[in-house]
Protein backbone atom coordinates (compact mmCIF):
# COMPACT_ATOMS: atom_id res chain seq x y z
CA UNK A 1 0.00 0.00 0.00
CA UNK A 2 1.39 3.46 -0.90
CA UNK A 3 2.33 5.87 1.85
CA UNK A 4 -0.11 8.51 0.52
CA UNK A 5 -2.96 6.13 1.15
CA UNK A 6 -2.19 6.21 4.86
CA UNK A 7 -2.94 9.95 5.12
CA UNK A 8 -6.21 10.34 7.07
CA UNK A 9 -9.20 11.82 5.25
CA UNK A 10 -9.41 14.82 7.59
CA UNK A 11 -5.92 15.91 6.55
CA UNK A 12 -7.22 16.86 3.11
CA UNK A 13 -9.94 18.96 4.71
CA UNK A 14 -7.32 20.72 6.82
CA UNK A 15 -5.34 21.63 3.70
CA UNK A 16 -8.44 23.07 2.05
CA UNK A 17 -9.31 25.04 5.21
CA UNK A 18 -5.81 26.50 5.33
CA UNK A 19 -6.02 27.59 1.70
CA UNK A 20 -9.09 29.73 2.31
CA UNK A 21 -8.12 33.34 3.23
CA UNK A 22 -8.74 34.10 6.87
CA UNK A 23 -9.22 30.44 7.81
CA UNK A 24 -5.62 29.29 8.41
CA UNK A 25 -2.87 30.52 10.70
CA UNK A 26 -1.09 32.58 8.05
CA UNK A 27 -0.61 36.32 7.96
CA UNK A 28 -4.15 36.98 6.65
CA UNK A 29 -5.71 35.44 9.71
CA UNK A 30 -6.30 37.23 12.91
CA UNK A 31 -7.70 36.57 16.28
CA UNK A 32 -11.42 37.16 16.49
CA UNK A 33 -11.89 37.29 12.70
CA UNK A 34 -15.52 36.65 11.72
CA UNK A 35 -16.30 33.69 9.39
CA UNK A 36 -17.14 34.37 5.78
CA UNK A 37 -20.91 34.34 5.08
CA UNK A 38 -22.38 33.65 1.67
CA UNK A 39 -25.73 35.37 0.95
CA UNK A 40 -28.19 33.15 -0.98
CA UNK A 41 -28.99 34.48 -4.41
CA UNK A 42 -32.57 35.38 -5.30
CA UNK A 43 -33.73 33.45 -8.35
CA UNK A 44 -34.31 35.71 -11.34
CA UNK A 45 -37.96 36.71 -11.83
CA UNK A 46 -40.03 34.78 -14.32
CA UNK A 47 -40.93 36.42 -17.60
CA UNK A 48 -44.71 36.73 -18.10
CA UNK A 49 -46.52 37.16 -21.40
CA UNK A 50 -50.23 37.11 -22.16
CA UNK A 51 -52.55 36.89 -25.17
CA UNK A 52 -56.32 37.21 -25.46
CA UNK A 53 -58.59 34.76 -27.25
CA UNK A 54 -60.55 36.93 -29.67
CA UNK A 55 -63.76 35.97 -31.46
CA UNK A 56 -63.14 33.57 -34.32
CA UNK A 57 -59.65 32.53 -33.17
CA UNK A 58 -58.53 29.19 -31.79
CA UNK A 59 -56.56 28.38 -28.66
CA UNK A 60 -53.67 27.12 -30.78
CA UNK A 61 -53.52 30.53 -32.48
CA UNK A 62 -53.21 32.22 -29.08
CA UNK A 63 -50.46 29.79 -28.12
CA UNK A 64 -48.59 30.68 -31.31
CA UNK A 65 -48.69 34.32 -30.16
CA UNK A 66 -47.07 33.21 -26.89
CA UNK A 67 -44.21 31.53 -28.75
CA UNK A 68 -45.35 27.90 -28.76
CA UNK A 69 -44.39 25.72 -31.67
CA UNK A 70 -47.12 23.92 -33.60
CA UNK A 71 -46.40 20.57 -31.96
CA UNK A 72 -46.20 22.11 -28.50
CA UNK A 73 -49.48 24.02 -28.99
CA UNK A 74 -51.29 20.83 -30.02
CA UNK A 75 -49.91 19.03 -26.96
CA UNK A 76 -51.16 21.81 -24.66
CA UNK A 77 -54.66 21.73 -26.16
CA UNK A 78 -54.75 17.95 -25.94
CA UNK A 79 -53.75 18.06 -22.26
CA UNK A 80 -56.78 20.18 -21.33
CA UNK A 81 -59.40 17.85 -22.82
CA UNK A 82 -59.89 15.71 -19.67
CA UNK A 83 -60.79 18.80 -17.61
CA UNK A 84 -62.20 21.38 -20.07
CA UNK A 85 -63.66 21.39 -23.59
CA UNK A 86 -61.45 23.58 -25.83
CA UNK A 87 -64.46 24.47 -28.00
CA UNK A 88 -66.29 25.98 -25.01
CA UNK A 89 -63.60 28.46 -23.99
CA UNK A 90 -65.30 31.79 -24.67
CA UNK A 91 -63.81 34.77 -26.48
CA UNK A 92 -62.11 37.28 -24.23
CA UNK A 93 -60.28 34.74 -22.03
CA UNK A 94 -56.66 35.78 -21.42
CA UNK A 95 -53.89 33.16 -21.55
CA UNK A 96 -50.85 33.93 -19.39
CA UNK A 97 -47.45 32.18 -19.76
CA UNK A 98 -44.64 32.37 -17.20
CA UNK A 99 -41.20 31.29 -18.39
CA UNK A 100 -37.63 31.33 -17.21
CA UNK A 101 -35.73 34.47 -18.31
CA UNK A 102 -33.60 34.81 -21.44
CA UNK A 103 -35.82 32.56 -23.55
CA UNK A 104 -35.84 29.79 -20.96
CA UNK A 105 -38.28 26.93 -20.54
CA UNK A 106 -41.97 27.53 -19.77
CA UNK A 107 -42.91 27.13 -16.11
CA UNK A 108 -46.72 27.53 -16.01
CA UNK A 109 -49.55 28.47 -18.38
CA UNK A 110 -52.96 29.62 -17.12
CA UNK A 111 -56.31 30.95 -18.37
CA UNK A 112 -59.16 32.20 -16.16
CA UNK A 113 -62.24 30.62 -17.74
CA UNK A 114 -64.73 32.49 -15.53
CA UNK A 115 -65.02 34.02 -12.08
CA UNK A 116 -64.79 30.61 -10.40
CA UNK A 117 -62.43 28.52 -12.56
CA UNK A 118 -58.84 28.90 -13.73
CA UNK A 119 -57.33 26.41 -16.17
CA UNK A 120 -53.67 25.68 -15.39
CA UNK A 121 -51.08 23.77 -17.48
CA UNK A 122 -47.73 22.59 -16.16
CA UNK A 123 -44.84 21.15 -18.18
CA UNK A 124 -44.05 17.60 -17.11
CA UNK A 125 -40.62 18.60 -15.77
CA UNK A 126 -42.17 21.04 -13.27
CA UNK A 127 -45.46 19.26 -12.65
CA UNK A 128 -44.63 17.85 -9.21
CA UNK A 129 -44.00 20.89 -6.99
CA UNK A 130 -46.39 23.21 -8.83
CA UNK A 131 -49.31 20.78 -9.01
CA UNK A 132 -49.03 20.09 -5.30
CA UNK A 133 -49.79 23.75 -4.59
CA UNK A 134 -53.03 23.72 -6.58
CA UNK A 135 -56.54 22.95 -5.38
CA UNK A 136 -58.01 21.56 -8.58
CA UNK A 137 -58.36 18.27 -10.36
CA UNK A 138 -55.37 17.05 -12.38
CA UNK A 139 -55.99 15.74 -15.88
CA UNK A 140 -54.06 13.26 -17.92
CA UNK A 141 -50.77 14.26 -19.50
CA UNK A 142 -50.94 15.39 -23.09
CA UNK A 143 -49.89 12.86 -25.68
CA UNK A 144 -46.80 14.86 -26.60
CA UNK A 145 -45.19 12.09 -28.61
CA UNK A 146 -48.17 11.98 -30.95
CA UNK A 147 -47.56 15.60 -31.93
CA UNK A 148 -43.75 15.50 -31.77
CA UNK A 149 -43.68 17.98 -28.85
CA UNK A 150 -40.61 18.43 -26.69
CA UNK A 151 -42.36 17.93 -23.35
CA UNK A 152 -45.44 16.43 -21.76
CA UNK A 153 -48.08 18.70 -20.20
CA UNK A 154 -50.73 18.16 -17.54
CA UNK A 155 -53.76 20.36 -16.97
CA UNK A 156 -56.02 21.00 -14.01
CA UNK A 157 -58.89 23.28 -12.98
CA UNK A 158 -58.30 25.52 -9.96
CA UNK A 159 -61.41 26.79 -8.16
CA UNK A 160 -61.58 30.33 -6.83
CA UNK A 161 -61.77 30.26 -3.04
CA UNK A 162 -64.98 31.68 -1.55
CA UNK A 163 -65.98 32.29 2.06
CA UNK A 164 -69.44 31.54 3.43
CA UNK A 165 -71.37 34.30 5.16
CA UNK A 166 -74.86 35.54 5.94
CA UNK A 167 -76.13 38.83 4.54
CA UNK A 168 -78.86 41.03 5.97
CA UNK A 169 -79.80 44.02 3.82
CA UNK A 170 -82.71 46.37 3.26
CA UNK A 171 -83.70 49.13 0.89
CA UNK A 172 -86.34 51.82 0.35
CA UNK A 173 -87.64 51.85 -3.23
CA UNK A 174 -87.28 55.05 -5.20
CA UNK A 175 -88.04 53.85 -8.73
CA UNK A 176 -87.61 50.07 -9.09
CA UNK A 177 -85.89 47.19 -7.34
CA UNK A 178 -82.91 47.06 -9.69
CA UNK A 179 -81.95 50.67 -9.02
CA UNK A 180 -82.47 50.55 -5.25
CA UNK A 181 -79.60 51.39 -2.89
CA UNK A 182 -79.09 48.57 -0.43
CA UNK A 183 -77.81 48.95 3.12
CA UNK A 184 -76.36 46.04 5.09
CA UNK A 185 -75.16 45.86 8.66
CA UNK A 186 -71.63 46.62 7.40
CA UNK A 187 -72.70 49.58 5.25
CA UNK A 188 -73.95 50.23 1.70
CA UNK A 189 -73.70 47.46 -0.90
CA UNK A 190 -71.86 48.20 -4.12
CA UNK A 191 -73.67 48.24 -7.44
CA UNK A 192 -72.68 44.69 -8.39
CA UNK A 193 -73.88 43.22 -5.09
CA UNK A 194 -77.11 45.24 -5.27
CA UNK A 195 -77.94 43.69 -8.64
CA UNK A 196 -77.29 40.20 -7.24
CA UNK A 197 -79.69 40.91 -4.36
CA UNK A 198 -82.34 42.24 -6.74
CA UNK A 199 -82.10 39.20 -9.02
CA UNK A 200 -82.37 36.86 -6.04
CA UNK A 201 -85.50 38.58 -4.79
CA UNK A 202 -87.03 38.72 -8.26
CA UNK A 203 -86.73 34.93 -8.39
CA UNK A 204 -88.60 34.67 -5.07
CA UNK A 205 -91.37 37.24 -5.61
CA UNK A 206 -91.55 37.10 -9.42
CA UNK A 207 -94.90 35.26 -9.39
CA UNK A 208 -96.57 37.77 -7.06
CA UNK A 209 -94.98 41.12 -7.88
CA UNK A 210 -93.91 42.80 -11.13
CA UNK A 211 -90.92 44.78 -9.88
CA UNK A 212 -91.18 47.22 -12.80
CA UNK A 213 -94.91 47.99 -12.55
CA UNK A 214 -96.09 47.21 -9.02
CA UNK A 215 -93.51 48.91 -6.81
CA UNK A 216 -94.04 52.47 -5.60
CA UNK A 217 -91.66 55.06 -4.16
CA UNK A 218 -91.34 54.48 -0.43
CA UNK A 219 -91.94 50.72 -0.55
CA UNK A 220 -89.52 48.77 1.65
CA UNK A 221 -87.82 45.41 1.17
CA UNK A 222 -85.41 43.41 3.33
CA UNK A 223 -83.59 40.12 2.88
CA UNK A 224 -81.66 37.49 4.85
CA UNK A 225 -79.46 35.44 2.51
CA UNK A 226 -76.73 32.80 2.59
CA UNK A 227 -73.87 33.93 0.38
CA UNK A 228 -70.53 32.68 -0.91
CA UNK A 229 -68.18 35.62 -1.43
CA UNK A 230 -65.21 35.55 -3.80
CA UNK A 231 -61.94 37.36 -2.95
CA UNK A 232 -62.99 40.28 -5.20
CA UNK A 233 -66.19 40.74 -3.16
CA UNK A 234 -68.60 39.36 -5.77
CA UNK A 235 -71.09 36.62 -4.94
CA UNK A 236 -70.55 33.11 -6.24
CA UNK A 237 -73.83 32.04 -4.66
CA UNK A 238 -76.75 34.05 -3.33
CA UNK A 239 -79.61 32.14 -1.70
CA UNK A 240 -82.55 33.93 -0.07
CA UNK A 241 -83.39 32.46 3.34
CA UNK A 242 -86.12 34.96 4.24
CA UNK A 243 -87.43 38.25 2.90
CA UNK A 244 -90.09 40.84 3.63
CA UNK A 245 -91.64 43.25 1.13
CA UNK A 246 -93.93 46.14 2.01
CA UNK A 247 -95.77 47.20 -1.13
CA UNK A 248 -98.64 49.73 -1.14
CA UNK A 249 -99.26 49.13 2.55
CA UNK A 250 -99.36 45.33 2.41
CA UNK A 251 -96.52 43.16 3.75
CA UNK A 252 -95.54 39.99 1.91
CA UNK A 253 -93.13 37.70 3.76
CA UNK A 254 -91.14 34.90 2.14
CA UNK A 255 -89.26 32.00 3.74
CA UNK A 256 -87.29 29.20 2.13
CA UNK A 257 -88.31 25.62 2.81
CA UNK A 258 -86.65 22.49 1.38
CA UNK A 259 -88.99 19.53 1.05
CA UNK A 260 -89.72 16.39 -0.91
CA UNK A 261 -88.10 12.98 -1.30
CA UNK A 262 -86.01 14.57 -4.02
CA UNK A 263 -85.15 17.79 -2.16
CA UNK A 264 -86.43 20.93 -3.86
CA UNK A 265 -86.48 24.51 -2.63
CA UNK A 266 -89.75 26.42 -2.46
CA UNK A 267 -90.74 29.77 -0.96
CA UNK A 268 -93.85 30.29 1.16
CA UNK A 269 -95.47 33.07 3.15
CA UNK A 270 -95.89 32.84 6.93
CA UNK A 271 -99.10 30.84 6.58
CA UNK A 272 -97.42 28.24 4.38
CA UNK A 273 -99.03 29.42 1.12
CA UNK A 274 -96.76 29.08 -1.92
CA UNK A 275 -95.34 32.21 -3.51
CA UNK A 276 -94.61 30.38 -6.74
CA UNK A 277 -97.39 30.63 -9.27
CA UNK A 278 -98.20 28.54 -12.33
CA UNK A 279 -96.97 31.47 -14.46
CA UNK A 280 -94.21 34.02 -14.06
CA UNK A 281 -95.24 37.65 -14.05
CA UNK A 282 -92.67 38.50 -16.72
CA UNK A 283 -90.82 36.46 -19.37
CA UNK A 284 -87.66 38.55 -18.84
CA UNK A 285 -85.60 38.79 -15.66
CA UNK A 286 -84.79 42.47 -16.15
CA UNK A 287 -86.94 44.58 -18.44
CA UNK A 288 -89.25 47.57 -18.76
CA UNK A 289 -92.71 47.75 -20.34
CA UNK A 290 -92.56 49.92 -23.46
CA UNK A 291 -96.11 49.29 -24.69
CA UNK A 292 -99.02 48.00 -22.63
CA UNK A 293 -102.02 45.90 -23.58
CA UNK A 294 -104.27 48.24 -25.59
CA UNK A 295 -107.28 47.30 -27.77
CA UNK A 296 -106.90 50.49 -29.86
CA UNK A 297 -103.21 51.32 -30.22
CA UNK A 298 -101.77 53.23 -33.17
CA UNK A 299 -99.25 50.93 -34.87
CA UNK A 300 -95.95 52.79 -35.55
CA UNK A 301 -95.11 50.78 -38.70
CA UNK A 302 -98.53 50.12 -40.26
CA UNK A 303 -99.66 53.67 -39.33
CA UNK A 304 -103.16 52.60 -38.38
CA UNK A 305 -105.08 51.85 -35.22
CA UNK A 306 -104.83 48.15 -34.40
CA UNK A 307 -105.44 46.23 -31.18
CA UNK A 308 -102.23 45.58 -29.24
CA UNK A 309 -103.11 42.24 -27.67
CA UNK A 310 -99.99 41.82 -25.59
CA UNK A 311 -97.29 43.59 -23.60
CA UNK A 312 -94.01 44.82 -25.07
CA UNK A 313 -90.89 44.55 -22.90
CA UNK A 314 -87.87 46.63 -23.90
CA UNK A 315 -84.54 44.84 -23.48
CA UNK A 316 -81.18 44.59 -25.27
CA UNK A 317 -80.86 42.28 -28.24
CA UNK A 318 -79.95 38.75 -27.13
CA UNK A 319 -81.57 38.98 -23.67
CA UNK A 320 -82.80 35.48 -22.70
CA UNK A 321 -86.58 34.95 -22.89
CA UNK A 322 -88.08 32.58 -20.31
CA UNK A 323 -91.14 30.38 -20.60
CA UNK A 324 -93.57 31.87 -18.09
CA UNK A 325 -95.14 28.46 -17.51
CA UNK A 326 -94.57 24.79 -18.20
CA UNK A 327 -95.94 23.69 -21.55
CA UNK A 328 -95.36 22.39 -25.08
CA UNK A 329 -94.21 24.42 -28.08
CA UNK A 330 -96.92 24.37 -30.77
CA UNK A 331 -95.22 27.00 -32.93
CA UNK A 332 -91.51 27.84 -33.24
CA UNK A 333 -90.42 29.84 -36.27
CA UNK A 334 -91.36 32.84 -38.40
CA UNK A 335 -95.04 33.74 -38.43
CA UNK A 336 -96.50 36.85 -40.03
CA UNK A 337 -95.76 40.16 -38.32
CA UNK A 338 -94.63 38.33 -35.19
CA UNK A 339 -91.33 37.52 -36.90
CA UNK A 340 -89.42 34.73 -35.21
CA UNK A 341 -91.66 33.55 -32.38
CA UNK A 342 -92.58 30.72 -30.01
CA UNK A 343 -96.09 29.75 -28.92
CA UNK A 344 -96.56 27.47 -25.91
CA UNK A 345 -99.63 25.43 -25.02
CA UNK A 346 -100.28 25.16 -21.26
CA UNK A 347 -102.77 23.16 -19.18
CA UNK A 348 -106.35 24.45 -18.71
CA UNK A 349 -106.59 25.77 -22.28
CA UNK A 350 -104.04 28.56 -21.87
CA UNK A 351 -101.34 29.68 -24.34
CA UNK A 352 -98.49 32.19 -24.36
CA UNK A 353 -96.68 33.79 -27.31
CA UNK A 354 -93.19 35.30 -27.47
CA UNK A 355 -92.49 37.36 -30.60
CA UNK A 356 -89.82 39.39 -32.47
CA UNK A 357 -87.05 37.02 -31.32
CA UNK A 358 -83.52 37.18 -32.71
CA UNK A 359 -83.03 33.42 -32.32
CA UNK A 360 -84.65 30.43 -30.67
CA UNK A 361 -83.38 28.80 -27.51
CA UNK A 362 -81.22 25.69 -27.77
CA UNK A 363 -83.31 22.69 -28.74
CA UNK A 364 -86.58 24.67 -29.08
CA UNK A 365 -88.90 23.44 -31.85
CA UNK A 366 -92.46 22.33 -32.41
CA UNK A 367 -93.25 19.61 -29.87
CA UNK A 368 -90.54 20.61 -27.40
CA UNK A 369 -91.68 20.29 -23.78
CA UNK A 370 -90.41 23.13 -21.57
CA UNK A 371 -90.48 23.86 -17.87
CA UNK A 372 -91.22 27.19 -16.27
CA UNK A 373 -88.17 29.44 -16.53
CA UNK A 374 -86.53 27.57 -19.43
CA UNK A 375 -84.90 29.83 -22.03
CA UNK A 376 -86.96 29.50 -25.20
CA UNK A 377 -85.46 32.38 -27.22
CA UNK A 378 -83.63 35.68 -27.22
CA UNK A 379 -84.86 39.25 -27.65
CA UNK A 380 -84.62 40.70 -31.15
CA UNK A 381 -86.48 42.89 -33.67
CA UNK A 382 -87.68 40.40 -36.28
CA UNK A 383 -91.06 40.91 -37.96
CA UNK A 384 -92.92 44.21 -37.57
CA UNK A 385 -90.66 45.78 -34.95
CA UNK A 386 -88.87 49.12 -34.82
CA UNK A 387 -86.32 48.18 -32.14
CA UNK A 388 -85.27 45.15 -30.08
CA UNK A 389 -88.05 44.15 -27.69
CA UNK A 390 -90.20 41.19 -26.68
CA UNK A 391 -93.89 41.07 -27.54
CA UNK A 392 -95.65 38.78 -25.02
CA UNK A 393 -99.23 37.54 -25.32
CA UNK A 394 -101.44 35.48 -23.01
CA UNK A 395 -104.50 33.62 -24.30
CA UNK A 396 -107.15 31.94 -22.13
CA UNK A 397 -109.67 29.82 -24.01
CA UNK A 398 -108.46 31.35 -27.27
CA UNK A 399 -109.13 34.92 -26.06
CA UNK A 400 -106.34 37.45 -25.53
CA UNK A 401 -106.12 38.80 -21.97
CA UNK A 402 -103.83 41.42 -20.43
CA UNK A 403 -100.97 39.38 -18.90
CA UNK A 404 -100.06 42.21 -16.52
CA UNK A 405 -103.55 42.12 -14.95
CA UNK A 406 -104.00 38.39 -14.53
CA UNK A 407 -104.80 36.88 -11.16
CA UNK A 408 -102.66 33.80 -11.62
CA UNK A 409 -103.14 30.65 -9.52
CA UNK A 410 -100.48 29.63 -7.01
CA UNK A 411 -98.68 26.34 -6.55
CA UNK A 412 -99.61 23.94 -3.75
CA UNK A 413 -99.14 25.10 -0.10
CA UNK A 414 -97.02 23.33 2.51
CA UNK A 415 -98.52 19.84 2.97
CA UNK A 416 -100.15 19.15 6.35
CA UNK A 417 -97.59 16.43 7.01
CA UNK A 418 -94.74 18.97 6.77
CA UNK A 419 -96.27 21.94 8.60
CA UNK A 420 -94.52 21.09 11.87
CA UNK A 421 -91.16 20.99 10.08
CA UNK A 422 -92.03 24.25 8.29
CA UNK A 423 -92.69 25.99 11.61
CA UNK A 424 -89.50 24.57 13.15
CA UNK A 425 -87.10 25.08 10.23
CA UNK A 426 -88.38 27.90 8.03
CA UNK A 427 -90.22 30.41 10.21
CA UNK A 428 -87.20 31.01 12.53
CA UNK A 429 -85.39 32.46 9.48
CA UNK A 430 -88.04 35.17 9.24
CA UNK A 431 -87.70 35.89 12.97
CA UNK A 432 -83.94 36.10 12.52
CA UNK A 433 -84.36 38.64 9.71
CA UNK A 434 -86.65 40.84 11.80
CA UNK A 435 -84.29 40.71 14.76
CA UNK A 436 -81.33 41.69 12.56
CA UNK A 437 -83.31 44.63 11.14
CA UNK A 438 -84.02 45.91 14.66
CA UNK A 439 -80.31 45.71 15.42
CA UNK A 440 -79.52 47.67 12.25
CA UNK A 441 -81.99 50.38 13.24
CA UNK A 442 -80.19 50.79 16.55
CA UNK A 443 -76.78 51.15 14.89
CA UNK A 444 -77.69 53.82 12.36
CA UNK A 445 -80.58 55.43 10.60
CA UNK A 446 -80.70 53.48 7.36
CA UNK A 447 -83.44 55.74 6.00
CA UNK A 448 -81.15 58.73 6.27
CA UNK A 449 -78.42 56.88 4.39
CA UNK A 450 -80.89 56.14 1.60
CA UNK A 451 -81.67 59.83 1.33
Amino acid sequence: MAAAALVPAWAGLALVWAAVPGCGRGQDSGRGASPVSVEPREPPPLVERSARLSSGRTITGVLFDLGFSTSEAYAVVDAMRPVANPRRVRAGVVFSLKSEPAGGAPVILSAQLDADRTLVWIPWATAGPVAAAGNGSVGAAGRAQQFGAERLWIARIDSTAARHDTLVARAVIRDNLFEAEWMSGAGPLDRRSSIEVALGLEAVYGWQVDFWRDLREGDEIAVLAAVQIRPDGSYRRFSVLAAELTNRGRTLAAVRFVMGEVPRTEYFDEAGEALRGQFLRSPLEVSRITSAFNPSRYHPILRQVRPHRGVDYGAPRGTPVRATGAGTAVRAGNWRGYGLMVELRHPRNMRTRYAHLSRLGTGIGVGTVVEQGDVIGHVGDSGLATAPHLHYEFLRGGVHVDPSRLDLPRAEPVPDSLKAAFRADALPMLARLRYALRQMNRRFSWRRVQD
